[in-house]
């Protein structure tokens, strides 16, 4: 037997107290699929094992999945329904409502921040609780037929997705106000749902929200936002204009703290120097070496693409840059050939496996280059080569 449990700290009220630990009440619960399910016990009486187990009213198994307690509120939901329109003999829609609201909807939202994020199928399952009572209701107060979102309408009740949804956002919030643990600690499924949603309805611009909450979701949805970051010389006055195209006209002024809002890039596209008027204006030396470093620290760009016409002007600039961004590693790469520090660049980024697309325009790359990337490419999910 496994002696882990028989520790000082179960051991000990046993011993100063005289109290007796009741085996029958404890269960072990395997977790993980590499789990080595060894045997527990406690004062020689071995701790029965068990696939499932309920914990503050959840119904957790060994997969961590709530299957079986959805299924468990579903089921306890419809029985409320059927007593409530067997008790109530109301045509009021007021009273079903109110029922509905004291009586079924707790059942079905008590600790949803815990599975919320798992299928959607079990979303729609729960939701099909609700969407049931209020046709029966409807049905019974003799009203015609209405979708569900007309019911929802008229009866000024929101889906239950919706309420799960807020219900995240509150406790994204609390645990932000009181700090109480670690929001790396929370799995990344939950932040993807709450961004998700916030992203597709009117909750985006959280003007449904209010108070802290409202500042909290607007911050963390603002900071899962993708950055595209257009670079344009300017060769006459040897200054490098930086445009970042998802930021508004009126907070071009604030690049420093606009960059706060955002922790990835998507794209970083070389433009040869036409459009520096609408981009900011920064001295080279000063783009060079703080605001790309810091643009690139941000996270990995999908998507490098250097275009435009190469003058004799712009020899350095491409190669300083380039050498720039040989330590950055790109998922997408087009580029025309602009001179030694692009070759090198497109070396080093062929060694890396996270590389997927290569696009080298014009007919200026070396004969030995462009056989070597025709033949030799064993990392490349895809590698398309086109020489124009």
């Amino acid at each position: 037997m496994y002696p882990g449990l028989q520790t000082i700290a179960l051991r000990r009220p046993v011993i100063l107290y005289g109290l007796k630990i009741s085996v029958s009440k404890f269960f072990c619960l395997h977790i993980g699929r590499r789990n080595a399910k060894r045997a527990y016990s406690i004062n020689g009486d071995v701790i029965p094992t068990t696939e499932a187990v309920p914990d503050l009213g959840l119904q957790v198994d060994s997969k961590l999945n709530f299957s079986a307690h959805v299924d468990s509120i579903i089921i306890s939901a419809h029985r409320k329904c059927y007593l409530l329109m067997k008790t109530l003999r109301s045509t009021s829609l007021r009273v079903y409502v109110t029922a509905h609201k004291y009586y079924i909807r707790p059942i079905l939202e008590y600790a949803t921040e815990c599975w919320n994020s798992c299928t959607g199928g079990l979303s729609l399952r729960v939701e099909r609780v609700q969407k049931h009572f209020t046709r029966w209701i409807y049905r019974r107060c003799r009203l015609p037929y209405a979708s569900y979102a007309d019911r929802l309408r008229h009866l000024e009740m929101e889906t239950l997705c919706h309420r799960r949804r807020l219900a995240d956002l509150i406790m994204l919030s609390a645990s932000h106000i009181s700090q109480s643990f670690c929001m790396d600690s929370l799995p990344h499924c939950f932040y993807d749902s709450v961004f998700w949603y916030l992203h597709t309805e009117e909750m985006k611009d959280a003007k449904c929200l209010t108070g802290t909450v409202a500042n909290i979701a607007t911050h963390h949805f603002t900071q899962r936002r993708d950055l595209q970051v257009t670079i344009c010389p300017d060769f006459e006055e040897n200054l490098c204009g930086i445009g970042l195209l998802n930021l508004g006209q009126n907070r071009r002024h604030s690049l420093k703290n606009a960059l706060s809002k955002y922790d990835r890039i998507v794209t970083i596209v070389l433009d040869h120097g036409e459009n520096t008027a609408k981009y900011e204006s920064f001295s080279f030396e000063t783009a060079l070496t703080k605001v790309l470093p810091s643009l690139l620290s941000l996270s990995p760009v999908d998507l490098f693409w250097a275009f435009g016409a190469r003058s004799p002007h712009s020899g350095s600039f491409y190669d300083d840059l380039f050498k720039l961004f040989g330590s950055q590693v790109f998922k997408m790469i087009r580029t025309k050939n602009y001179g030694d520090q692009c070759e090198q660049f497109v070396r080093v980024q062929t060694q890396s496996p996270r590389l997927e697309h290569l696009y080298l325009h014009d007919d200026l790359w070396p004969q030995d280059f462009k056989f070597y990337y025709r033949d030799f490419h064993p990392k490349f999910i895809k590698c398309t080569l086109t020489f124009e």
